[in-house]
């Protein structure tokens, strides 16, 4: 059986802060998280919480978006969840006046945001997770857009990047007025494109 077909992997997606630890554990328990992961994955998220509850939903959701990505297109499903979950924590080490600056960001201000990625991958090898991991948190803003960072070869593009990069991008485009929208209409579209998404990413990505 399908890891997308179980009813709790296909929950809506996260709009608020109170999902539980119980149901985070089945869907770790069905992704066979090991306690390792596991114990990393919910400290991440209890500090993402504190800091910041709107980067708590989207990293949630983004990992909901890997999940159902995964499915779709035959990558490791367990590492695409986790990654979901931890490609933000790198944000956890950016100052809290830039972090919730609600309005437009100086260019300062982009430049350390930009330092995230970065941050993330330095803070799971510093947690021992191997470099596969690390390596694809790093490259989920590297493409061949002026955009791209953190600006390295492409040539040493994680080969999974651009999947965690369509996941991140398409929650962030679901947000309105700084909330995000997981209405049963919104997942039913975007469960409606999910078919068409490889062309897609690799030509806005790649």
């Amino acid at each position: 059986m399908s890891l997308l077909s179980n009813n709790v992997l296909n929950k809506n997606l996260v709009d608020n802060t109170s999902i539980d630890s119980d149901r985070l554990n089945v869907i770790f328990n069905k992704l066979g998280f090991d306690n390792k992961m596991r114990e990393f994955s919910f400290m991440a998220l209890k500090k993402i919480k504190e800091a910041c509850p709107a980067l708590y939903i989207h990293s949630l959701n983004v990992a909901q978006h890997s999940l159902k990505i995964s499915g779709r297109f035959g990558l490791n499903a367990k590492k695409m969840y986790f990654a979901g979950i931890t490609h933000d924590i790198g944000k956890l080490e950016i100052q809290r006046r830039v972090l919730l600056n609600p309005g437009k960001f100086e260019a300062w201000e982009h430049g350390v945001m930009k330092s995230h990625p970065e941050k993330s991958a330095s803070m799971l090898r510093k947690a021992g997770f191997s470099e596969d991991y690390a390596h694809l948190v790093r490259d989920h803003h590297r493409h061949k857009g002026k955009d791209s960072y953190p600006t390295l070869s492409l040539d040493g593009l994680h080969p999974d990047s651009k999947y965690l990069a369509i996941a991140d991008c398409w929650d962030a485009t679901s947000r309105c007025d700084g909330k995000y929208d997981s209405s049963a209409s919104k997942v039913v579209r975007m469960e409606k494109e999910l078919p068409f998404l490889k062309a897609e990413i690799n030509q806005s990505f790649f």
